[in-house]
């Protein structure tokens, strides 16, 4: 029960976070840091659709992977919600 008091209290702190975000960058540090905090994960990257193309905009990583390269939709392994 107390880690489950820790976890919503630490998601409510991402959320404020997240919401109170100056600019877009600092927003996808924001999501980065919370992403791998949350998953466990070695990264996490924010990735923007810009027309046909899939546009890695940032990354949060034990190593750098794809930051700043674009690539066709079709061979990005994403689920962009349409």
């Amino acid at each position: 029960m107390a880690d489950d008091l820790q976890a919503t209290k630490r998601l409510v702190e991402i959320i404020r976070d997240l919401c109170l975000a100056p600019s877009l960058d600092i927003l996808m540090t924001l999501v980065g840091v919370a992403a791998r905090e949350l998953t466990h994960a070695d990264g996490a990257t924010f990735v923007l659709k810009e027309g046909d193309q899939c546009f890695y905009a940032h990354e949060n990583s034990v190593a750098p992977l794809w930051k700043g390269q674009r690539f066709p939709l079709c061979s990005c392994n994403l689920w962009l919600g349409y």
